[in-house]
């Protein structure tokens, strides 16, 4: 028997047992409970992760931008096996959080290149209760969750399992959003959100640089 030891658990804490007994359970940053998993994140990201399952996949590219700070969930109420999220090129978010940690499996999360985050960012992937309707069939189960290419979030964006958001689009702030949004370059705002102007573009820069 080993005289000092950690056991991960499956609830997300890490125990410490010395002499077979118990000495301390805490939470650590990043914490994996499960076969064939794979992470994959730049140093410069102050990325918390937490996953219980099997299979799973956290892939974020190397160009990701100024130290943003994320909180991903995987499978913490029960096993999630076969999920993945992706992050692609030039990602820029003040933070990003995943409220609900992620509970179906087969379940992926894509956000595209170039795109920016304002602060509390919060992704809601899976929900925690099942709801039926008159037939007893299970009516929210997640699925996808698509964040398109050149995309920016406003502060305080939540998105909602589901949920799609075309090329080159704006979420304005507090904005919830919830299904599909497949058309490129729109303004989308409000709870629930909605498409409020087309054709719009942006940029990084600020706007008296263009005057």
């Amino acid at each position: 028997m080993k005289i000092f030891k950690k056991v991960p658990h499956g609830n997300g804490h890490m125990y410490v047992y010395l002499f077979g007994i118990k000495i301390l359970s805490f939470k650590p940053e990043h914490f994996i409970n499960g076969k064939n998993n794979t992470v994959k994140i730049p140093a410069s990201a102050d990325v918390k992760y937490k996953i219980i399952g099997d299979n799973n996949k956290i892939t974020i590219d190397d160009t990701c931008g100024y130290n943003p700070h994320m909180n991903i969930k995987i499978g913490l109420i029960a096993p999630c096996n076969n999920c993945e999220i992706k992050i692609g090129k030039h990602f820029h978010c003040g933070t990003l959080e995943f409220i609900t940690p992620i509970q179906e499996d087969g379940m992926k999360i894509e956000i595209g290149d170039d795109c920016m985050f304002s602060i509390g960012t919060e992704f809601i992937p899976s929900d925690s209760h099942a709801i039926f309707d008159e037939n007893g069939k299970v009516r929210n189960i997640a699925k996808h969750i698509k964040i398109g290419n050149h995309v920016w979030f406003g502060a305080n964006v939540t998105i909602c399992k589901n949920t799609e958001i075309a090329d080159g689009c704006i979420v304005g702030a507090h904005s919830v959003v919830s299904g599909k949004f497949t058309e490129p370059n729109c303004i989308i705002a409000g709870n629930p959100a909605r498409v409020i102007r087309r054709n719009a573009t942006w940029d990084v820069r600020l706007p008296k640089e263009f005057l």
